[in-house]
């Protein structure tokens, strides 16, 4: 992680996928996506960051979370395109390929 100051929050720190678009020449913004619960993780690739719903109180409801369920739909969906910056992955749960 890498402290980043902003002035809407001040020092953050956050998730820079470049670190792992500099090593690894097969990861890029076209091909990456970075999940996590806390959106200011994405405050240096916001393209590439997908929101999803924390997973809290296991015990109670692991019967009933549906998240991973949803985003591996999301994820399916999204094979065929070449480049997975262009999506808005803020509405990735609405989210209907086009047909062809």
């Amino acid at each position: 992680m890498i402290s980043v100051f902003t002035q809407k929050y001040g020092v953050v720190e956050t998730k820079p996928l470049g670190v792992i678009w500099g090593k690894f020449e097969q990861y890029t913004s076209k091909n990456t996506i970075m999940f996590d619960d806390i959106r200011r993780n994405f405050l240096m690739n916001p393209q590439n960051g997908l929101r999803i719903r924390p997973f809290r109180e296991a015990h109670f409801n692991r019967q009933t979370d549906k998240e991973l369920l949803k985003l591996s739909k999301y994820l399916k969906d999204i094979v065929p395109l070449d480049d997975l910056s262009v999506l808005n992955h803020k509405h990735w749960e609405r989210y209907r390929p086009r047909r062809s």
